[in-house]
């Protein structure tokens, strides 16, 4: 087949070559739209259809002036024997082929590398005419059309891989999979497998995130939390054969454990706040949990506040709920809190007192009342879960002072519907027995 005198590139910056000299002067406007129309469709086009898709607002005899004008524009970029017929328009053969083309015949042949290296983004990313409703919708089609065509391609390499026991051949596909339709769960619930099968990690519950945020439906879901079931087990280890009834028990099985916050986590970010209680003795991993926990919720796009609690500090009165007031003041959504909390929280904290120009005199340093800070910190960790959504984790429950543990079970109980969790790690056997149930 002989070479054509020009290539159309479309799967990058809109650009026609000649084949044996550089690019041709044509810049990215409705001459370079309609030569892509005529060579992706690869028919006889009427004047008329050419006018409607492309100049939609203009009265008749306008908008065939218009066309008639960049088809002019073409002739003289590409030569006047670039068209084999004037009305319908169709190109000659051998002057146009399009890099769109090429990727095509690549995927026929089975050669997905020549594929690969053709596709550099969407096809017709940079030939946008907002106005022109008609190429648009034809633009959306042709994108669709080539990013399924090129998806399913990648999708069975990647299956062909892991059937050869070669889950990092199949990781690289499927990443590229999911670059080429970032839309399409499957190619995420895919490259999670994939990742698992490669030992990846962290990688595996970034993407099973990221696949949880595209799912569309229950069976989606369902098959994500076999994933994280599976990422937790690999991770951990298997679990107990007995899965404890709640959070609220004895540390035992971590993979169990792992699955459950997670799934908890999941339920916060949708804005159905929850409460996670991990019991257990001295080094078995409590700390750790959260840690793994915390990883995920970033992952996830979530704001993260760890705090830790120490055993000096338990007689001081709201250390805790101090500590909490300095950390959250400073996260994005923290400014909305009512003057009356942050004339309350100033107290508490007096070197906050700059925090709003607003306050009265004598807004610090004055006695706080419990209701009050109760008050005044639930309405901060609300402020900051509205804006983004919030993982607390309070570490070492059992040291905490008995105002901020009051506090902190208030707010637990108290968040109600929004993208909020609280995570307690507390040892057992040690500080107040009355701890686990506040």
């Amino acid at each position: 087949m002989p070479e054509p005198a020009f290539i159309l590139q479309l799967l990058s910056a809109p650009e026609v070559r000649a084949t044996d000299r550089d690019a041709v002067a044509l810049s990215a406007g409705k001459p370079l739209a309609l030569l892509a129309y005529l060579a992706v469709e690869g028919r006889p086009v009427p004047r008329e259809e050419l006018a409607a898709v492309l100049w939609p607002d203009a009265d008749g005899p306008r908008a065939r002036a218009s066309a008639r004008q960049a088809l002019w524009t073409l002739r003289q970029a590409l030569g006047q024997e670039c068209f084999a017929s004037d009305d319908p328009i169709v190109l000659a053969e051998g002057v146009v082929e399009t890099d769109l083309a090429l990727l095509v015949q690549a995927l026929e042949d089975d050669d997905l590398g020549a594929a690969d290296r053709l596709w550099k983004g969407p096809p017709l990313h940079d030939l946008e005419f907002p106005r022109a409703k008609g190429w648009n919708r034809w633009v959306d089609e042709v994108r669709g059309r080539e990013e399924a065509r090129f998806g399913e391609a990648l999708a069975r390499a990647a299956a062909s891989e892991l059937g050869r026991g070669r889950p990092q051949a199949a990781v690289r596909w499927l990443r590229r999979a999911v670059e080429v339709q970032p839309y399409k769960p499957a190619h995420r619930l895919a490259l999670g497998g994939a990742l698992l099968d490669a030992s990846q990690f962290s990688d595996a519950a970034l993407a099973i995130a990221e696949a949880r945020s595209a799912a569309a439906g229950p069976d989606q879901h369902a098959d994500l939390d076999a994933l994280d079931d599976r990422l937790a087990t690999l991770r951990y280890g298997p679990a107990g054969t007995q899965e404890p009834p709640t959070l609220k028990t004895e540390f035992v099985g971590r993979a169990t454990e792992f699955s459950k916050l997670s799934r908890k986590w999941r339920k916060a970010r949708t804005g159905e706040s929850q409460v996670g209680l991990v019991l257990g003795p001295p080094g078995i991993g409590k700390t750790r949990l959260a840690e793994e926990l915390a990883a995920v919720a970033q992952s996830d796009g979530g704001t993260i506040l760890s705090v830790k609690a120490v055993e000096v500090e338990r007689s001081m009165d709201w250390g805790m709920a101090s500590e909490l007031v300095r950390n959250l003041h400073g996260l994005p959504g923290a400014a909305g809190i009512s003057n009356r909390s942050a004339s309350v929280l100033a107290r508490l904290v007096p070197s906050l007192a700059g925090w709003r120009e607003s306050l009265p005199p004598g807004s610090t340093g004055a006695v706080v009342e419990a209701v009050a800070v109760t008050d005044a910190l639930l309405d901060l960790v609300c402020a900051v879960a509205d804006e983004l959504p919030l993982l607390l984790v309070v570490d070492d429950l059992q040291w905490v002072d008995k105002h901020s543990r009051a506090a902190l079970s208030h707010l637990a109980r108290a968040a109600g519907r929004i993208p909020l969790m609280v995570l307690f790690t507390c040892r057992t056997g040690e500080g107040d027995p009355e701890v686990a149930k506040a």
